[in-house]
């Protein structure tokens, strides 16, 4: 077991640390908390979980700038890429004008989803 110094953050900003012991085998941890404390514990993070899971399997999916970005260089066309030739800098401008019709890709396809859950 170790000990593991985390921050603490309230609406964004950090608030203050706490020290938390981290077992790093189950016999340690029964060997240093009581069973009622590891099965309320246990069961309150299993509860946590299965309820995200189920949230996130409702909420439509997100992507991060780095797959947006990826996307919209597949929207370029052969001649977008030749206009661009040698000159990556340009490219990623150019690419990133196409990311409003990606946004928009996605927001399309979230609202299909939702239509699919709702009916």
């Amino acid at each position: 077991m170790r000990e593991e110094v985390k921050v603490v953050k309230s609406k964004g900003k950090e608030v203050g640390t706490v020290t938390v012991t981290i077992y790093e085998t189950v016999e340690e941890l029964i060997e240093n908390v009581e069973e009622s404390v590891i099965l309320s514990m246990f069961n309150k993070a299993n509860v946590i979980a299965k309820q995200a899971a189920e949230r996130n399997a409702h909420a439509p999916a997100r992507l991060g700038k780095g797959k947006k970005m990826e996307m919209a260089f597949n929207l370029l066309t052969i001649e977008d890429m030749q206009s661009c030739a040698g000159d990556f800098a340009a490219l990623q401008e150019l690419a990133a004008t196409k990311l409003p019709e990606v946004e928009a890709m996605l927001a399309a396809q979230a609202g299909t989803e939702a239509e699919t859950v709702e009916a």
